[in-house]
């Protein structure tokens, strides 16, 4: 029994946090890891965090597969052009929203972390080609 008891614990120390369930998710800075799925949260509402993903992709130059938004105001992506990934948009509360990654079966959280990165970029930036601008008035002239 001891040497059982001996073997446990060095199989469980291999192993990290995943063999412990209470200690499953890993937090690294901001991102939650949980099942080789990342989940980022951001100060913004879903549409802001939709369009800075599409923009984010667009810089990484990634074909978009699938693009559906669900009844529920979140936004459902699958991205990639040799290895596919699936992002999940979802609001939270009115301005805090949920991105949640997963890169191919296992999860790549190097990779995900790099469009993270990317993302929180993106996440501030205002598209002024975008924003329609009140026609001039000439009627002073």
């Amino acid at each position: 029994m001891r040497i059982f008891l001996i073997c446990l614990m060095f199989i469980a120390s291999l192993s990290g946090c995943g063999f412990i369930p209470i200690i499953g998710p890993v937090i690294n800075a901001y991102v939650v890891w949980h099942a080789g799925e990342g989940h980022a949260y951001y100060a913004a509402d879903s549409k802001t965090a939709y369009k800075a993903v599409k923009r984010a992709t667009e810089h990484f130059d990634y074909a978009i597969h699938t693009d559906d938004v669900r009844g529920d105001g979140s936004y459902y992506l699958e991205v990639g052009n040799n290895d596919r990934f699936k992002i999940t948009i979802t609001p939270v509360e009115e301005y805090i929203t949920r991105v949640s990654i997963r890169i191919n079966f296992m999860g790549d959280k190097p990779y995900a972390e790099l469009i993270y990165l990317e993302l929180q970029d993106q996440m501030d930036v205002i598209d002024y080609k975008k924003i329609h601008r009140r026609p001039k008035d000439h009627s002073m002239d």
